[in-house]
């Protein structure tokens, strides 16, 4: 399956690789690609993507995903571990699917003092649903732990944010 995207001056053409995959080329140059499948928990994510630097930040990846999309006929997700680009894309992309990511208040959590199981630590970085803590005193198991949250308001509670 074939499909035509106008990107500004770039003709993208999306060709369809696979069951759930797709790759996106200008002329006759691959400029990205993306596939997905059904992880552990039976949610439809991306497993690869990728975009070509001087493609990137012109709708590349979401043409790819939306087609990947209309050929399945799912919505997708993405993947559990997202980089910072990749949470700022499905913040436009699809933000209901990162609406629990921890980056909407970093701001709030890093440098903030933390109790993990009788230890003191500080907050040093917070993504998706993960807290890492470094530790006032190191413990035999290490200088750093990771905290995983159910939600924003939990993280939040935990450093005593909230308000």
């Amino acid at each position: 399956m074939q499909r035509l995207v106008a990107m500004g001056r770039v003709a993208l053409r999306l060709e369809q690789v696979g069951r759930n995959s797709f790759k996106a080329l200008a002329g006759r140059r691959v400029v990205g690609s993306a596939s997905a499948w059904h992880d552990c928990n039976q949610r439809f994510c991306i497993l690869q993507s990728y975009v070509r630097p001087d493609y990137r930040k012109r709708g590349v990846a979401r043409a790819l995903y939306e087609a990947i999309e209309a050929s399945s006929g799912k919505v997708l997700a993405p993947a559990t571990s997202l980089s910072d680009d990749g949470f700022e894309f499905w913040k436009r992309f699809r933000p209901e699917s990162v609406a629990h990511d921890l980056r909407h208040v970093r701001d709030r959590l890093i440098g903030r003092p933390v109790e993990v199981k009788g230890q003191s630590g500080t907050v040093v970085s917070a993504s998706g649903s993960v807290m890492t803590v470094e530790y006032a005193v190191p413990t035999e198991r290490g200088s750093t732990t990771c905290v995983v949250v159910r939600s924003i308001g939990e993280a939040l509670n935990l450093v005593g944010a909230a308000s």
